[in-house]
């Protein structure tokens, strides 16, 4: 008995593609509703060696965390609301504004600078490769959801390339060697490099200002004005309030990094990073894959681009 739990039915649903079948000698009961629970269609079979039944088992429900897929998601009963603000004028929130556009929903997009991008957005360049957590915790699909989700949004202005990950010690070693065992993506995303690491595909370089620029198109932009207020209405939605007037909506999404903390009582700790990038040197441009260890480097318009995270 102690080799079944609710945990290894959960897990088993999670590697299943629809239709999957699973058989075992067990017929009990609780591996049976276990089962049921997870997805399967469960019936008893004639046994074998003695045994008067086994059990056999078909997938047909949707898997509650899809391996190589993103995140299940469930109708909400409520409307979609009709005027959205986003607070943030950056990567997140631009990606956000989108979001809404994509379902017909008007969209205002508010940023106390007069441009977007003003933040950590603003970077001429980012690099794109998922963070792949061992195991297969609501976490670790969330991130490898947000990678697949990523790739998907910025395939326009992606400059492709291999980003090489090596480990930065013994402990890192070990987790990166347990992902080239189990991989949580398919080999045209993640293969194990030579000499040891990750070799994550289909990744690279991209221009945030250029994916906020397009995922902005269809927003109503508000620069130059920082949010003073923001409250709840009577009957619902929000009031928002700035230094040139008011607006009511039906939902607000802050998307302003640490500026979280002037909408919400939660703390934030601010992490330092920096970018620096250099001219082609004069041998002739940099070629070829991305490599990180913790810090990161790049080539990037003939030259280098190197960070701290």
């Amino acid at each position: 008995p102690d080799m079944w739990s609710d945990t290894i039915f959960a897990r088993m649903a999670a590697l299943c593609a629809p239709g999957a079948r699973a058989a075992t000698y067990s017929v009990s009961g609780f591996v049976r509703r276990g089962l049921t629970a997870a997805g399967f269609a469960v019936e008893k079979k004639p046994g074998f060696a003695g045994k008067r039944d086994r059990l056999e088992a078909r997938f047909v429900g949707p898997s509650p965390s899809p391996r190589f897929g993103v995140l299940p998601v469930t109708a909400a009963d409520a409307s979609p609301p009709a005027r959205v603000a986003v607070c943030g004028g950056g990567s997140a929130g631009s990606a956000t504004a989108a979001a809404f556009a994509r379902r017909g929903v008007a969209v205002r997009v508010y940023e106390r600078a007069d441009h977007l991008g003003a933040g950590a957005s603003g970077n001429p360049v980012g690099l794109v490769m998922p963070r792949l957590d061992r195991g297969d915790t609501p976490l670790a699909r969330l991130f490898r959801a947000a990678h697949l989700a990523a790739l998907d949004a910025y395939r326009e202005d992606l400059v492709v390339m291999d980003v090489i990950e090596r480990a930065r010690g013994a402990r890192d070693a070990r987790a990166l060697d347990d992902l080239a065992t189990d991989p949580p993506l398919p080999d045209d995303l993640l293969a194990t490099a030579p000499g040891g690491g990750l070799v994550h595909r289909g990744g690279g370089l991209v221009a945030p200002r250029a994916g906020i620029a397009r995922g902005t198109a269809q927003a109503e932009l508000a620069r130059g004005g920082e949010v003073r207020a923001l409250a709840p209405r009577d009957g619902g939605g929000w009031r928002l309030e700035t230094a040139r007037g008011a607006a009511d909506f039906d939902a607000v999404v802050v998307t302003a990094g640490p500026g979280l903390a002037a909408f919400v009582d939660v703390p934030i700790e601010r992490r330092a990073g920096q970018v620096e990038w250099t001219a082609p040197p004069a041998a002739g441009p940099l070629v070829g894959a991305a490599r990180v260890a913790g810090p990161y480097a790049a080539p990037f318009q003939g030259g280098l681009v190197f960070g701290a995270t």
